[in-house]
Parts: C-alpha cells; structure tokens; sequence
C-alpha cells in the first residue's frame, strides 16, 4: 500500500527495494497508462474517489504538491512536509493543517508501481477482514514530462506503534512511564492479532516452495556480502557468521511452511492501532510466503525502534514478548517456523548493518567514518545476538 510513515519518528532501516514495475514514460497533459488499469473493485467500494485522475503536476515541489492535495481535499492552507519512502521508492509529503495530518501524497518513480500498490489495496479489500485495514486513495494523477504517478491518500487512523514507542522513550523512569508501555503492549498485541488474521485468512492453500526460500536466502547473503566487503567485521567474527547463516539456512529449507500473503515490509512504522489496525506501505505485498517472514521482521524491528527511541533492554523484551506471544497464541503454526522468523530478523539486521556500512569512509577521506563505525559496530552486535553468537547490546530471542 502507498505508505504515510509515521510523523514523530523516522527509522533508520532501509529496507530492500521492491523489483522495478515495468514503466511507461507519460505524455505532458495524459495519465499513464498504468494509472487506467487500476481495479475497479477499488473504485465501487470506494476505496479510490470515483472520478478520473486529476491533473498532472508540473513538478515535485512542495508548491506543487500543496497544490494538488488542497485543491483534491478541499482544503487550503496545508503545511507540506517531506518524509521517506518505503519500499517503492517513493517520495513521500505530509499535508497538515494546525499540526493535525489530512493527507499524504506519494510519488512514485514510475506510474506502474501506484497500480501494483493499488492492486494490493484490492487484495486486503477482498478478503474481507475484521481486525485489519489499510488507507484510502483520494485521487491519482502523473507528472509533466515524466514517468512518475503520484497518489493522494488518507490519513490512517490510529496510533503509529513507532510513534507510541517513540513518545514512551521520552517519559522519566517511574509509574507513567511503566503504564504507557502496558499500553503500548496492548497495542502490539492488537498488531499480531490483526496480522494473524490477515495471514490465516488470506492462506493459499499451498506449501512455500524450495524456489521462494532460495530467493529469500540469496537476498540475505547478498546484503551480507556488503557488510563483509566493508572492512567492519574481523575475519573471526565473519567466520562465527557464516556458520550461524549456513546452519540457520538449513534449518529454514527444512521447515514444511503453509503459504499465504504476506506484507512484505512489516515494521513498527507500517502499523497504527485504533478499532481496528491500519496496514500502510503494502508495495512489497506477495503471495506464495511463510506468515513467519512478517512475524519475525516485526519482531526484530523492535530492536532498531527502541535503541532509537531509547529504551531498556528490558522493555523492548517486554514489548517483543506481548506480540509473539500474542501471535503464536492467535496462529500456532507459527511454533514450527522459528527458522523463517530468525531468517526474517537477521535479514532486515544485516540489510540495515549492509546500508550503514556503505557509507563508511576512511578516517582521512572526505568525510570521517568514525561515528558512522560506532553505529555499525552496535548493530553489528544486535545481528550477532540475533543469530545465537555474540554478547549484542540487546540480546534477542524468540
């Protein structure tokens, strides 16, 4: 799905790129084609405003997109704020008024990617789920002279669990503090239980295929290939690495694994809570996968969230515990895929450490890599505890 991160916090994973949608190059003044093709499911139910794309942008500044979502809203007057992107690439604007959020606007690289998110709109609209939602597209329209599509969107209800988390790392040691991470435990297990409902109810009836958990494993040893070429990790380090992946991948090809669709990209700042959870950012959406992959990416994502945010040790286990224990609780199959899971949070660990690292420089070079080195060498301590090896700065297990 199109993705309105959340306002208070950014987080610092940068997460793998979906494959290219094939693109088609806009004529000035026309709507791509890809933007045509848009379900209409999406439209009779509202899910998309049933009127035709609105008109092109001239460009992607914040002028032109205040344009557009106020002309779309209704609004005038709208603050625009540039945030980051997920997974498709895409450059992403906050529209507020007053410090409260009326929308988001998203541009895409290319207008076939708004009909791949569009489509996953239609898959979750289609299942017919109670405990889980996404966002509502407004309105769509191109850019002048371009590929890019670009998307208005509803503001999604609820509270970002990074923002909770966030917002619980700023309150003083004592009962105030202790009682928002009760509630934000609450609304962790409202995620799993939404998100168990959603991969139980979107089942394929089939079995993960040896050809997806290839795929899968060849992403994870090409991300820490990267860390590898860095110069970070000491031949004996690397060497107690890859005898934890080696056996960790074995492990995972053994695992008879039902198949079902998965988010993709499941993270504390793609989930808010309310009545019911809302789902963002559903780009990397695919079928055919181990619910066990968005379980296990969640859960590790509370590591990088709460040594950002600042929190204990202890309450990030605490955190970690409400929704696994919540998730196994609402789908027990998911007590024979601890592979998948450690598979999961190693390779968002390692992309992360992989993404850091790219951007080291020698001391003497342009820039000095040092601080950089003090954040990859923590994170490279947190894939080791993920892993089994190591004494990481927060020693995880599930």
């Amino acid at each position: 799905m199109l993705c309105p991160l959340p306002i208070a916090l950014t987080i610092f994973l940068v997460l793998a790129f979906s494959e290219p949608a094939q693109a088609r190059r806009s004529v000035p003044g026309k709507v791509p084609t890809a933007l045509a093709r848009i379900p209409g499911q999406l439209v009779r139910c509202g899910w998309l405003a049933q009127k035709p794309p609105s008109r092109p942008l001239l460009n992607t500044t914040k002028h032109e997109v205040s344009v557009f979502a106020s002309r779309e809203l209704g609004v005038s007057g709208l603050q625009i704020t540039q945030l980051t992107g997920g997974r498709s690439r895409a450059k992403v604007f906050s529209a507020t008024k007053r410090g409260a959020l009326k929308g988001v606007v998203k541009v895409y690289p290319n207008a076939g990617e708004v009909s791949l998110d569009m489509a996953a709109v239609d898959k979750i609209l289609r299942a017919g789920l109670k405990e889980m939602q996404t966002i509502k597209v407004q309105a769509t329209t191109s850019v002048v002279g371009s590929e890019q599509g670009v998307a208005l969107l509803s503001a999604a209800k609820g509270r970002f669990v990074a923002d909770s988390l966030a917002a619980l790392g700023r309150l003083r040691r004592g009962n105030e503090r202790s009682a928002a991470l009760e509630r934000l435990s609450e609304d962790v297990r409202k995620v799993a239980g939404a998100m168990a409902e959603q991969h139980l109810s979107m089942a394929t009836g089939k079995v993960v295929t040896r050809r997806f958990k290839e795929e899968k494993l060849q992403r994870l040893q090409r991300h820490w290939f990267r860390v590898l070429k860095s110069g970070l990790v000491t031949t004996a380090e690397a060497a107690k690495v890859n005898t934890a992946l080696h056996e960790l991948s074995s492990r995972f090809r053994a695992e008879h694994l039902s198949a079902t669709v998965i988010h993709g990209d499941a993270h504390l700042g793609n989930y808010a809570v309310a009545n019911k959870v809302t789902m963002i950012d559903m780009g990397g959406m695919r079928a055919g996968a181990p619910a066990a992959l968005d379980v296990g990416r969640y859960w590790q994502s509370f590591v990088g969230f709460g040594a950002m945010s600042g929190l204990t040790q202890a309450e990030v286990k605490t955190l970690q515990g409400a929704f696994i224990s919540e998730s196994i609780k609402r789908n027990p199959a998911l007590r024979q895929s601890h592979a998948s899971q450690s598979v999961a949070a190693a390779d968002l660990g390692i992309h992360a450490l992989s993404m850091v690292v790219a951007k080291r420089t020698p001391a003497n070079g342009s820039r000095d890599g040092s601080s950089n080195d003090g954040v990859a060498r923590k994170m490279f301590a947190q894939v080791q505890a993920t892993l089994g090896i190591g004494a990481g700065s927060l020693a995880t297990s599930f």
